[in-house]
């Protein structure tokens, strides 16, 4: 399990592993390891806490935890936590508050 949460503690984003095909991978006699990829990672200047949980195969019990704080940089005038993919379209006359393209 690994979550994202923000530097004052609020959580972002957090997921697991169970309902997944996704196997631990033997390091040692005794210890396992996983690796996670934040693929188009969208989170705005800040400082973030990620976190790793390793937990028992039913989700009960906790084993270890893993925190390591990360600061994302850049320069945007956005505001919040993420970013949300979007686009600017030109206002019709007419228009619904939904839009249906399908």
């Amino acid at each position: 399990m690994f979550g994202v949460a923000r530097a004052d503690g609020t959580s972002i984003y957090g997921t697991h592993s169970n309902e997944t095909t996704y196997l631990l991978n033997k390091v040692s006699p005794s210890q396992f390891g996983f690796c996670v990829r934040l693929s188009n990672l969208q989170l705005l200047p800040g400082k973030y806490t990620i976190r790793a949980h390793a937990m028992d195969p039913e989700g009960l019990r906790l084993f270890d935890t893993v925190n390591t704080t990360v600061r994302i940089t850049g320069q945007t005038r956005d505001y919040g936590l993420c970013r949300l993919e979007h686009e600017w379209i030109p206002a019709r006359a007419s228009f619904s508050a939904v839009e249906e393209d399908n």
